[in-house]
């Protein structure tokens, strides 16, 4: 094995460059803007999707020689509160091969000076992976100026077909044995009319946490199975978002019953009702559960619906940078 020394330097067009020395082989890895030209470049290394509709972000693609090895990607999100703007990293990825050699730390340099020069004010990274990942994204980020990783959700990993076939609650769900309020109805969110809908992003009449929002979509995934329990076609009392991920997956995002309705088993129709969408259009995708650790009614749902029948467990982190401190 080669003993390998790195040097990371800046270069004229102002991109990081690592060289990578090994005996005779040099080895440089070059970051470079990501931009339309090197598009399909960089989106092998996406976790999530981009919008297509001009969305205002701050990306960049690494790139061993020739070979592509990793991306990273921001999306810019201004508070409402004091104006302020923050980078949501939703892209982060290094190829395996290329790890531990720079190629991490040029991608996160440039991304950083790119903020700084937009007057960006803090960087927040969002992901969900393994303990053992966060801990070693986790160790990475906070020697580069991040605030330690915050746990967020437990993400959890089922095969829906082992929930249909052998799970009791699931299974009541599915052939509609609960007995249900009257005048509730089951809808997904494009045949919610509008004007409900903007009721619920308003407010109006019912109070959620702002991570249980039906409209939030950090990753922006595609919305396949949400469905919203509505009552007397004039209310929505509750909603389960499911959204397509890259992995095979659907991802169960938030669960919320308004109070009024969480002793009446809707909570249980409803996810029944999402899943019985989720198998008949994607059998083959697997379900992916996220439950707020802080959240202890999705926690006590999760131990009565799903305990016994999960596959894997990975957790939801964050950690933020505050550029105006400089790094």
């Amino acid at each position: 094995m080669y003993n390998t020394n790195i040097f990371i330097f800046k270069n004229r067009n102002n991109l990081n460059t690592t060289h990578i020395f090994a005996k005779e082989v040099i080895a440089i890895i070059t970051v470079e803007e990501w931009n339309s030209q090197n598009d399909a470049v960089y989106k092998p290394f996406l976790v999530d999707r981009i919008n297509d509709g001009g969305e205002d972000f701050v990306a960049y693609g690494a790139k061993c020689g020739n070979i592509p090895c990793g991306a990273i990607y921001a999306r810019l999100e201004k508070s409402d509160v004091g104006g302020r703007t923050q980078a949501n990293v939703t892209s982060f990825f290094v190829a395996s091969f290329f790890r531990e050699k720079g190629a991490g730390t040029a991608l996160l340099d440039a991304l950083k000076l790119r903020l700084k020069d937009l007057n960006v004010d803090a960087i927040r990274v969002n992901a969900v992976t393994s303990q053992e990942n966060v801990d070693l994204i986790d160790k990475f980020l906070q020697k580069r100026g991040f605030s330690p990783a915050r746990l967020l959700t437990e993400v959890y990993l089922f095969d829906p077909k082992v929930l249909v076939e052998k799970n009791k609650i699931i299974k009541s769900a599915l052939q509609g044995s609960f007995d249900l309020p009257p005048k509730i109805s089951f809808l997904p969110k494009n045949l919610v009319s509008p004007d409900l809908l903007e009721k619920v992003k308003n407010k109006d009449g019912i109070d959620y946490p702002d991570v249980l929002s039906p409209f939030a979509n950090e990753f922006n995934l595609d919305d396949e199975c949400t469905q919203f329990a509505i009552f007397d076609d004039s209310e929505i009392v509750g909603w389960v978002t499911a959204f397509r991920v890259k992995e095979s997956a659907i991802l169960y995002r938030s669960l919320f019953i308004r109070e009024d309705y969480r002793k009446k088993a809707l909570g249980f129709a409803l996810l029944g009702e999402c899943i019985k969408k989720h198998v008949a259009k994607y059998s083959d995708k697997m379900v992916l559960y996220a439950v707020a650790l802080d959240n202890l009614n999705a926690r006590k749902l999760f131990s009565v619906c799903f305990k016994h029948y999960y596959k894997s467990k990975k957790y939801e982190f964050e950690a933020i940078m505050d550029l105006r401190q400089g790094f």
